[in-house]
């Protein structure tokens, strides 16, 4: 879980490898001090974890620089970073991003092109400061009453911007149906006919983003 909410879908091999090269007492857990000792592979896709098909995490990384560049000039500036969100929690301030260009920007033009970003990404040296772009996601609030138009401008989003729609209301739903904990008190409130809050909702939104981040939606 922990991997997935900083942007990765680790293989079983790279979970093993994981444990195998973190657990070094060999009692099948990484508790805190072996975490701390082996953070950078944790971080990192270096030899012992295991990493993926290397085409495969390319074509990831392009499809995730596109995502980023929000003018869509090619190259990633501090004002396309900062405030990026992340399923890890908080979001890039103006000093991270700035951070981040300036380790990346190997021609000191003060931006970051494809190439420039792929090794970046790819530098297990940088990997304290890739996770967060790794991790990293934008959201567009769609809010309006009932029959308002809400569920046709989303499927419109979706077909013409290839965005992922989630829908608090689905997600409700859905959380209600399973029965988990979280689901029976929004079940409740509903019974008595209370507003849900929205930290209940963000909350069940950041759940179902949080296995989406893989594909850069």
């Amino acid at each position: 879980e922990l991997l997935i909410a900083l942007g990765e879908r680790p293989s079983e091999k790279r979970l093993r490898n994981l444990i195998t090269y973190c657990d070094t007492d060999k009692n099948g857990t990484i508790e805190l001090g072996e975490f701390l000792q082996g953070r950078r592979l944790v971080l990192s896709k270096e030899k012992h974890g295991g990493g993926s098909d290397r085409d495969g995490d390319m074509d990831v990384l392009v499809k995730s620089f596109h995502t980023l560049d929000k003018n869509q000039d090619g190259v990633l500036c501090v004002d396309e970073l900062t405030g990026l969100l992340s399923t890890a929690g908080g979001y890039l301030t103006k000093e991270d991003a700035e951070e981040i260009i300036r380790l990346a920007d190997i021609s000191g033009d003060g931006v970051i092109d494809l190439d420039e970003f792929l090794r970046s990404m790819t530098d297990v040296t940088k990997s304290y400061l890739n996770w967060r772009l790794r991790s990293g996601f934008r959201a567009i609030l769609i809010i309006g009453g009932p029959g308002s138009g809400k569920g046709t401008l989303c499927e419109k989003l979706v077909k013409h911007c290839h965005v992922t729609h989630l829908s608090s209301g689905d997600l409700l739903r859905s959380e209600v149906k399973s029965g988990t904990a979280l689901g029976k008190v929004c079940a409740k409130t509903m019974e008595e006919g209370k507003l849900l809050p929205s930290t209940t909702v963000m909350a069940l939104l950041r759940k179902a983003n949080y296995f989406l981040t893989y594909y850069y939606k």
